[in-house]
């Protein structure tokens, strides 16, 4: 009896834990940055036809993979080239944008 008490008072989560749970796992997730203006988006539009061949295969095999992962690496120098804004962004970034 004493042990199911202990227990469960140990696996009671109060509403401060959950919003500490909560912090530590959206900092997990991923960092935010600024959002994308409009220059950046048609920048971006503008790279991503450039490699559409590669952004845009279907195909999955590893040579495929290895060559969007390329293509999205020069995609995002470029893009840190032409940018206008400070804000540096990664292959990653452009990603879940272009989605």
């Amino acid at each position: 009896m004493l042990q199911s008490f202990l227990l469960a008072a140990l696996n009671h989560v109060t509403p401060h834990n959950q919003l500490v749970n909560n912090q530590h796992n959206m900092a997990a997730k991923r960092q935010r940055s600024s959002n994308m203006t409009d220059a950046e988006r048609c920048v971006l539009a503008d790279l991503t036809h450039k490699y559409k061949n590669v952004i845009e295969n279907k195909k999955t095999d590893s040579c495929s993979s290895k060559a969007k992962e390329l293509a999205w690496t020069r995609l995002a120098d470029e893009f840190s080239v032409t940018s206008t804004s400070a804000v540096q962004r990664d292959s990653s970034q452009l990603k879940h944008v272009r989605t």
